[in-house]
C-alpha cells in the first residue's frame, strides 16, 4: 500500500505508517535483543551434566552486595526429595564447586538464608540448592501423645513460617517466626526468635533430631552425631556455618499452650516518655511474669514521629488483655500520664500470631495485610475475626522475593544491609540519645525524611525462658541478652546513601555510653558477620 501525500491522505494511511514504523522498531530491537542473548550464552559457563538432570534455573541474573560487586551463581537447583538433595550435594563435592542452601530467600542480595559452605570468589563456581521442594504434605507430620500432653511436629527445611504455624494443634504453641515467608531451615539454624520466646524458648531449643546430607553426598541424622544438634542451633546460618551439609528436616518439640487467652497490647508513648518506658521495659524483663510476654510484631522508636508518638510497641501477652496492663503499669511501661493503649484478645495461640504475622507484613508489605484485612486508621491494628483467613492464607504464601522479576527484589538489589545489636541494660541517656536521633530525620528542602525508613525497630524480646537455658548446650552465643534492635534501610540507591548515614547516626548513639551491646546480628545474612556468626530474625 502506497499512502498519498497532502492533506485528503486517508486516515488509514496514517495508521499504517504508523504501524510499519513499529514493526521496524520491534525487529531492530528483536535483533539486538538476539545479538545481546547469544554474547550472553556464550559467556556463560555449561551446567555440569550432573546438576543438570536436576530442576534448576540458569536465569539466575546478578545482584549487588554492599560493596557494589556484582555476583550470580553459576545455577539455583530445585531438589524435589531427599534423593535430589544428595544427588546434587554428590556432584557440587567432586567438581570442588561451592554452594548455598536457601529456604525462605529472607536475605538481601538473594543468595541464600539457612546453610553454606565458603562463598567462592569465582561467581560461576557457586550452585545455590533451593530446599523448598521439599515442603509438601506428606514429609509434615504431627505426633500428639495419648493423654494430649506432648507432640511434636516433623517439618521439612523449606517450608515457611506460615506453613509451620497452620499444623501446630490447637492446646500447643511453638516459637515460630513472626514473618510468615521466612524458611524454617534459616530461621531454625539461626536461633529463632519469636514473640513466644520468653516463653517457650528459641526456636532450635525445641529441636529434637534432624536429617540432613553432607557435603559429600551422605545422609546423616543427629541422633548418630550429637556435635551436628550442638551446632544446629543458632550456629548453621550464613558463612562460617558450623554445619557441613544441607538440613533437609527438623522434628521440633510444642509446648502445651499456657493459656485459652491471647492478647496482643499496643502501647503508644510521647516521644518525652519514650527514654523512661524503654528504661521499665528492660527491668519488667527481669519479672518472672515478664516471661509472659514478647515483642508481638515488634517495636518501633521514631515511625509516628509527626503525632509526637516515640515509640509504639506491640506486644503479645499470654493471658488476658486486663491482666496485661495491670503488669505495664506496675512496672511502668504504660504510663497514663505520658502512654495510651489498646488491646485485641485472641482465643488460640494459632489466632493470635496469624495476626501476628499480618502485623509484621504479609509478603513484607503492611499495606497488603491491611488492604486485605482492615486496619485501623491510626493504631494499624488488624482486627481478631480476620485470623481465620489470615490463617488459611499464610499456609500457602511466598515470599515476593522468589520473584527475580518483581520490583522487591529488584529493590532489595540497593539495600543496605543494616548491622543489629543484641542489647542488655542501656542506661536512659543512651536510650534519650537513640530516641533523638529517631525523631529528627535529616530532611530534604520539602521536609520529607531523606531516608523514608528512618526509625528504629525493636525486633524481638530475648531474656526469660532463653537465657534459662543452659548456654553451653548449644551454640546460640547471645542468651544474657535481653532485646534484639536494628534499622531500617532505603530501597532504591539514593534513598540507600541516606538511610546509610542514618544509620551511621544510630550506631554512634547507642555507642556513646558504657552500654551492653553485641554486634552480633545481621539483618538478615548478606552483610559482614560479626562476632564470627550471623544470626536469623
Amino acid at each position: 500500500m502506497t499512502c498519498p501525500r497532502g492533506q485528503g491522505a486517508p486516515s488509514n494511511c496514517a495508521m499504517y505508517q504508523q504501524g510499519s514504523i513499529q514493526t521496524m522498531v520491534k525487529l531492530v530491537v528483536r535483533k539486538v535483543f538476539v545479538l545481546l542473548f547469544a554474547g550472553f550464552a556464550a559467556s556463560r559457563k555449561d551446567i555440569p551434566s550432573c546438576l543438570g538432570r536436576f530442576a534448576h534455573d540458569d536465569d539466575t541474573r546478578t545482584w549487588s552486595d554492599r560493596s557494589g560487586n556484582r555476583t550470580a551463581p553459576l545455577t539455583v537447583v530445585y531438589p524435589g526429595d531427599v534423593a535430589e538433595v544428595a544427588g546434587v550435594m554428590s556432584c557440587v563435592h567432586s567438581l570442588n564447586l561451592s554452594w548455598h542452601a536457601v529456604s525462605g530467600r529472607h536475605f538481601y542480595q538473594g543468595i541464600g538464608d539457612a546453610m553454606s559452605s565458603p562463598v567462592s570468589s569465582t561467581e560461576d563456581e557457586l550452585v545455590l540448592i533451593d530446599v523448598r521442594g521439599l515442603c509438601k504434605d506428606e514429609n509434615i507430620a504431627v505426633i500428639v501423645d495419648e493423654l494430649g500432653t506432648s507432640a511434636t511436629v516433623t517439618v521439612p527445611a523449606g517450608c515457611p513460617n506460615g506453613r509451620l504455624l497452620s499444623v501446630i494443634p490447637p492446646g500447643f504453641l511453638f516459637p515460630v517466626g513472626n514473618c510468615p515467608t521466612v524458611g524454617v531451615g534459616g530461621y531454625v539454624l539461626g536461633g529463632g526468635m519469636s514473640d513466644v520466646s520468653r516463653y517457650a524458648g528459641l526456636g532450635c531449643d525445641a529441636l529434637v533430631s534432624l536429617s540432613m546430607v553432607r557435603s559429600d553426598g551422605t545422609e546423616v541424622d543427629s541422633t548418630s552425631d550429637p556435635d551436628v544438634l550442638y551446632a544446629a542451633c543458632g550456629g548453621g546460618v550464613g558463612p562460617g556455618a558450623q554445619i557441613d551439609g544441607v538440613v533437609t528436616s527438623f522434628v521440633l518439640k510444642l509446648t502445651p499452650s499456657l493459656t485459652d487467652t491471647y492478647a496482643r497490647i499496643t502501647v503508644l508513648v510521647n516521644a518525652e516518655g519514650t527514654p523512661d518506658a524503654l528504661v521499665a521495659l528492660q527491668d519488667m524483663l527481669a519479672s518472672e511474669d515478664s516471661r509472659y510476654f514478647g515483642m508481638g510484631g515488634g517495636g518501633v522508636i521514631g515511625v509516628l514521629r509527626e503525632l509526637d508518638v516515640g515509640l509504639v510497641l506491640n506486644l503479645l501477652f499470654l493471658g488476658a488483655g486486663d491482666d496485661g496492663l495491670a503488669l505495664l503499669r506496675e512496672a511502668g511501661v504504660l504510663d497514663d500520664a505520658r502512654s495510651s493503649a489498646f488491646v485485641e484478645e485472641f482465643g488460640s495461640f494459632q489466632d493470635a500470631m496469624a495476626v501476628s504475622m499480618a502485623q509484621e507484613g504479609i509478603g513484607m508489605d503492611m499495606a497488603v495485610a491491611c488492604e486485605l484485612f482492615g486496619c485501623d486508621e491510626f493504631t494499624g491494628l488488624i482486627s481478631p475475626s480476620a485470623s481465620p483467613a489470615i490463617a488459611s492464607m499464610l499456609s500457602d504464601l511466598e515470599s515476593p522475593l522468589l520473584d527475580k522479576h518483581s520490583s522487591l527484589w529488584q529493590a532489595r538489589q540497593h539495600a543496605y544491609p543494616v548491622p543489629g545489636y543484641m542489647l542488655r541494660g542501656l542506661d536512659r541517656q543512651t536510650w534519650a540519645r537513640v530516641t533523638e536521633v529517631a525523631m529528627t530525620p535529616a530532611v530534604d528542602d520539602d521536609g520529607e525524611a531523606l531516608c523514608s525508613r528512618h526509625y528504629v525497630l525493636l525486633a524481638h524480646l530475648a531474656g526469660g525462658e532463653i537465657r534459662a537455658r543452659d548456654a553451653s548446650a548449644s551454640a546460640y552465643p547471645w542468651r544474657e541478652d535481653t532485646m534484639l534492635v536494628t534499622w531500617l534501610n532505603g530501597m532504591d540507591p539514593v534513598e540507600t546513601r541516606a538511610c546509610e548515614a542514618e544509620a551511621a547516626r544510630y550506631e554512634a548513639a547507642f555507642a556513646a555510653g558504657s552500654v551492653a551491646l553485641d554486634r552480633a546480628y545481621a539483618n538478615y545474612p548478606g552483610s559482614p558477620t560479626y562476632n564470627g556468626r550471623v544470626s536469623y530474625l
